[in-house]
């Protein structure tokens, strides 16, 4: 966005914007395109690099470019004329760019409407950083559990939750290539195995091992038990239901329809 447009917009409403930019960056033989927003941190993600020392007969690279190029073009001008054309008098409609802007999900047509609260990975020290955020419904004030990720099973989750071994699944919406989770906020009962000392961790195996097997009983793999993913009762918490849950089924699946990716992480496992 350029100084001169951003000074005719008023700064109640520059949280609406995220200073959204396109970055160019020419290294060596080889010009990359990346994107960036400007929230409480600077975030910006690669999208494409192109190589300019090809020969001639590399028609496939050639027509990427060409592709990155035109892909600009109309990219910029939708921008400039998004941001030139929107009246800001009104009261701001987003009020924290912190968090992804989808705020509601649906279920056979009807938006569910939700306020974010924080991001729960945001302290987590690491560069693969979950995108998990804890809300609250607008209608009733229940508080959610907001995912997105490239991969989930769906069908996995459901068969957990309706054993009682997995928080209770509200929806599972996609858009552009992402899968929007929105499960029950049971925190106030529940804590993550890996923040409990570690004979905890070994005194809850045996349930763990239940919770896993109740799920292969009806015919799914979580793909991914660690401690991260297991989920244990409180001591205070008495509600008659198994004292692990299990979370995370991005990589789970059927029996025999799925397999383990090769970045899978093998670290910090409890069973």
């Amino acid at each position: 966005m350029s100084p001169d447009l951003l000074q005719t917009i008023p700064k109640e409403h520059h949280c609406e914007i995220n200073f959204s930019a396109v970055i160019l960056t020419h290294v060596s033989p080889h010009i990359s395109v990346s994107v960036a927003t400007f929230a409480d941190i600077p975030t910006v993600e690669t999208l494409v690099s192109i190589p300019l020392n090809i020969h001639s007969t590399n028609t496939e690279t050639i027509a990427a470019g060409e592709r990155l190029v035109y892909s600009l073009r109309i990219a910029i001008e939708k921008l400039a004329n998004y941001y030139s054309t929107q009246v800001f008098k009104t009261k701001p409609v987003r009020s924290n760019i912190n968090f992804p802007y989808l705020d509601f999900y649906e279920i056979d047509k009807k938006k569910h409407y939700f306020v974010y609260e924080h991001w729960e990975d945001k302290q987590r020290d690491s560069t693969d950083k979950k995108r998990i955020y804890r809300a609250h419904m607008k209608d009733d004030g229940s508080h959610v559990i907001i995912k997105f990720t490239r991969r989930y099973s769906k069908d996995a989750h459901r068969a957990a939750s309706d054993a009682n071994i997995a928080p209770r699944l509200l929806a599972v919406n996609e858009f552009y290539g992402w899968y929007m989770i929105v499960m029950d906020d049971i925190s106030g009962a529940y804590v993550p195995a890996d923040r409990l000392d570690l004979h905890i961790q070994r005194k809850m195996q045996k349930e763990a091992l239940t919770a896993v097997k109740r799920l292969h009983d009806e015919g799914f793999v979580h793909g991914d038990v660690r401690n991260v993913n297991l989920l244990i009762r409180r001591s205070s918490v008495d509600d008659g239901l198994p004292s692990v849950k299990l979370v995370d089924f991005d990589w789970g699946g059927a029996i025999g329809q799925v397999s383990y990716p090769s970045t899978i992480n093998s670290r910090d496992r409890m069973i």
